[in-house]
């Protein structure tokens, strides 16, 4: 006999002058097959007009205005005021697709036992007219052999399917017992979350159908800021011990491995040697020995090395290779 699971959700959408994108954030909500129960934007304190433009709307809108503070203690506040039993997050400047929470609502009533849940999703270049899937929805399909749901959130993250931010919904009992997002932190708030639930709850689900539109030509505001290569260092630490500690440390790392290859390459394409070289002596040892060889010696000539990093992703950008290698490396 199967659970009745609550439809009830709470859409939290973090904002810090977002007054041009933050009606398009709200109306994909207010666009929902299935309503939510409550939106609730908590304004960062902005110094636009966002707050003026939130309030407009009235009651399906509840606005909430913090001093500045960051995306996790937005977030955080947002979780707080929320009454849903399910909780999703919405960033100020991306937006959902209509049947957003009708199909995570379904997959979620389908499997009773699952506490959380996320999916593919569309990037978007919109000023260059440009939009394409994170993945192709074959490949999700592939990996979830048939299932929608994943054992790990580790695994599913190394086959690609690991969504984003904008595409999680997630059971208020979790935050009851993780906790809430980390603050004072950027970048790797919502990562170091998403690992602690998957420590207590391993299981999430997955649609292959893209849910929300990732825009990545928006300006910079409260949720894309500078990171020192310390914090990457800190999470990686943190977390082999949470590992250790809930007994998860063979799932979690080869997906610290793949973190730790990321963060390298990102150090690498900026030309920054001396953070490439922080990375490698911290955290050498979990990445495969060639790779871990090859960044040493980029790292000795970080011109030449980012020159050619630029040159290759043009060329993968012109030729549209990034498709065809994620085939060849996932067979």
């Amino acid at each position: 006999m199967s659970t009745e699971v609550s439809t009830n959700v709470s859409v939290i959408i973090p904002a810090y002058n977002s007054e041009k994108f933050i009606r398009r954030a709200i109306d994909s909500v207010l666009a929902q097959t299935h309503p939510a129960a409550e939106i609730i934007v908590v304004d960062d304190g902005s110094t636009d007009n966002t707050g003026e433009i939130v309030q407009s709307y009235g009651p399906p809108v509840q606005y909430l205005h913090q001093e500045n503070a960051g995306p996790g203690a937005a977030r955080n506040a947002g979780i707080r005021a929320a009454r849903g039993d399910w909780i999703a997050f919405l960033d100020h400047d991306d937006e959902w697709l209509p049947e957003k929470l009708q199909v995570q609502l379904d997959l979620l009533q389908r499997h009773p036992d699952l506490v959380w849940a996320t999916s593919n999703f569309q990037r978007c270049l919109c000023d260059q007219n440009r939009r394409g899937l994170d993945l192709a929805p074959a490949q999700a399909e592939q990996a979830l052999a048939g299932k929608e749901y994943f054992d790990s959130y580790f695994s599913a993250y190394l086959a690609g399917c690991r969504g984003c931010t904008d595409t999680k919904i997630i059971h208020r009992k979790v935050f009851e017992t993780v906790g809430h997002f980390q603050t004072g932190i950027h970048r790797t708030e919502d990562m170091d979350f998403w690992c602690r639930i998957a420590f207590h709850w391993p299981r999430v689900g997955f649609s292959p159908q893209p849910l929300a539109v990732y825009h990545m030509e928006a300006a910079p505001g409260l949720m894309r800021q500078d990171v020192k290569v310390d914090v990457f260092s800190q999470f990686i630490d943190r977390h082999l011990k949470l590992a250790k500690k809930y007994n998860r440390l063979e799932d979690f790392m080869p997906f610290a491995s793949r973190l730790m290859q990321l963060w390298m390459r990102a150090q690498l394409f900026s030309g920054d040697s001396q953070n490439l070289r922080h990375l490698l002596d911290e955290h050498g040892d979990l990445v495969p020995s060639g790779f871990r060889q090859v960044m040493r010696i980029a790292a000795v000539f970080p011109r030449t090395s980012r020159a050619a990093c630029k040159f290759l992703s043009r060329l993968v950008r012109r030729f549209r290779l990034r498709s065809q290698i994620t085939r060849k490396s996932s067979g």
